[in-house]
């Protein structure tokens, strides 16, 4: 018993602990979404490419019933491209619908979108743009559509 306690203890010390810090770094024009970057997970990936973790919030469920989407994508900075690692799709209550791998495969990052701003967070490991703000560890649907309101409402 002694030793199934050390070596859990062990591993649990081991393992590292999940903090996050995510910034708002693109709002639709429509304010439709948000779209929040964990500047920590920013790090660099295989065959020179920068990853980061991404959490994009909807103002309202869309036909499948997704609320908010988190993914794992892959920056080739100098190419102006993106692939996605993973993916997890979560409803309203923040239950995960639907978690899957990514392809892999290259997609073109295309001037003034959403995409422009993750690239741009993720690339310069979170120093641009400027306006981009910290939300601080905690991200969820709610938390993420309250801020679209307010901003729809002007606040």
């Amino acid at each position: 018993m002694i030793k199934w306690f050390a070596a859990a203890a062990a591993i649990a010390c081991a393992t590292p602990a999940m903090a996050a810090d995510w910034y708002l770094v693109s709002t639709a024009s429509t304010n439709a979404s948000a779209i929040f970057v964990d500047k920590d997970s920013i790090a660099d990936a295989a065959a020179g490419a920068t990853r980061s973790s991404i959490y994009t919030v909807l103002s309202a469920d869309d036909a499948k019933g997704a609320a908010a989407y988190r993914y794992t994508l892959d920056f080739n900075c100098s190419a102006n491209q993106y692939s996605f690692v993973h993916l997890v799709v979560f409803d309203a209550s923040g239950k995960t619908i639907a978690d899957q791998a990514g392809s892999g495969k290259p997609h073109p990052v295309v001037a003034g979108s959403q995409f422009e701003s993750m690239e741009q967070f993720t690339c310069s490991h979170g120093m641009a743009p400027a306006s981009s703000k910290s939300w601080g560890p905690d991200m969820s649907v709610s938390r993420g559509r309250d801020m679209l309101a307010a901003k729809a409402a002007g606040n």
